[in-house]
């Protein structure tokens, strides 16, 4: 084969990595079973990215030392006896595809191939048509996969495996058609956005998704004040939050008798019967977890002192893996937080305020939900990094390749 023929073809693999890469992010809110259609496509999105590119040096050592700690912990967990064979294989199966296609997203954005606008948009466009077809679902009692989360029909969790899963990933949207619907080319999608993702997030009932979507939208009021050195910024918008929270569960109390739905929510914001034990098995999960630094293996700790799943992605993480793959989990949504963050304050580019946005709601929603498994949490991740990196000067984000 010609260097030439080498390079067309090399051209033509990374192109369709984009196009994989570019589907499964929109594909992203659909999640019946593992894996999920966006887990078949990134992944075959990043065995193209490995044939012909290769993985970024860095974010490939950190992830096999992630995968190794998995792996120690789940034999840990085997010789304990609490542990059992086929779960433990299917967790660690996930655990390996999941680090490959990340491994495959990162390196084709950090190296160009693909624009971060134009993934962050795929996700937006994948959250708005989901969301359409969930409403028309929902008001039009049509048959088809289970939108409900039991069967009181009551909570939404479209067509994620949860309530507590939809909503925090429903945040982007609405903080995109607040704040960048410009910069993301995102036109008269706009209205569609905010309001059909807005609506969807409301029908959660999720509590967590409420308080991530109420941090997000504070802390990009608090970006900006810093930015723009005007207070009146952020007071006006904790009031306008405020006031708007307050009306809600005004009308809720007035009216829950003739509205089904805010009778619900009423219900939703009452502190549960089961809110203590959740904190109190995330500060056992956290002791037990310390106690463990190397982890105690899937689905050990629930099994060990009989209680919840940990609700919280540090503590869970912490008794399933271990230190290194807990720390890790955290500190790599709070350093992309920090640094879209920073680079807002300084450049002023919107994206990136929807992104620190974003990360922040994905750090509230993960301190009362094991998020590790949440795809949306971590292609964000990856993505928000990548476009702070210093190696891609902000003069050079323009003209990377769509």
């Amino acid at each position: 084969m010609t260097a030439r023929a080498a390079s067309a073809r090399r051209d033509q693999a990374l192109a369709l990595s984009r196009v994989l890469a570019v589907a499964g992010v929109a594909c992203l809110p659909v999640v019946f079973v593992e894996p999920a259609p966006s887990d078949l496509l990134l992944v075959a999105c990043a065995a193209l990215v490995l044939v012909w590119n290769g993985f970024q040096r860095t974010a490939s050592i950190l992830g096999l030392l992630y995968l190794l700690a998995a792996c120690v912990s789940a034999i840990l967990g085997l010789a304990d006896g609490y542990g059992e064979r086929f779960p433990t294989l299917r967790y660690l199966a996930v655990e390996f595809y999941f680090v490959f296609m990340l491994l495959g997203v990162h390196s084709l954005v950090a190296q160009g191939i693909v624009r971060t606008e134009t993934l962050v948009r795929a996700y937006i466009l994948g959250a708005l048509a989901s969301s359409v077809l969930i409403l028309v679902m929902y008001f039009g009692d049509i048959p088809g996969p289970d939108i409900y989360r039991d069967g009181s029909r009551t909570r939404v969790k479209g067509f994620f495996k949860d309530p507590n899963v939809l909503a925090p990933f429903l945040v982007l949207p609405i903080l995109a058609g607040l704040f960048a619907a410009k910069e993301l080319s995102l036109g008269v999608l706009r209205v569609g956005v905010l309001f059909g993702c807005g609506f969807l997030l409301l029908i959660t009932f999720s509590r967590g998704g409420y308080v991530a979507v109420i941090a997000a939208i504070a802390f990009v009021a608090f970006l900006q004040t810093i930015r723009s050195g005007r207070v009146i910024v952020f007071v006006g918008v904790a009031l306008l939050l405020v006031l708007f929270c307050g009306a809600i569960y005004a009308l809720a109390l007035v009216y829950s008798e003739e509205l089904a739905i805010l009778t619900q929510l009423l219900n939703r914001l009452e502190v549960k019967a089961y809110d203590d034990r959740r904190f109190d098995g995330i500060a056992n999960a956290l002791s037990a977890g310390l106690e463990h630094p190397f982890g105690m293996g899937p689905f050990t700790f629930a099994k060990r002192y009989d209680t919840f799943v940990p609700h919280n992605l540090l503590a869970g993480k912490l008794v399933d893996s271990g230190l290194y793959a807990g720390m890790l989990l955290v500190l790599l949504p709070i350093a992309a937080t920090f640094r879209t963050s920073l680079l807002y304050v300084r450049a002023g580019d919107r994206v990136t305020l929807v992104l620190a946005g974003s990360m922040a709601a994905q750090l509230v929603a993960a301190l009362v939900v094991y998020a590790h498994h949440w795809r949306h949490m971590l292609i964000l991740t990856i993505l928000a990094l990548v476009y702070v990196a210093p190696a891609i000067p902000d003069s050079r984000r323009s003209a990377r390749a769509a």
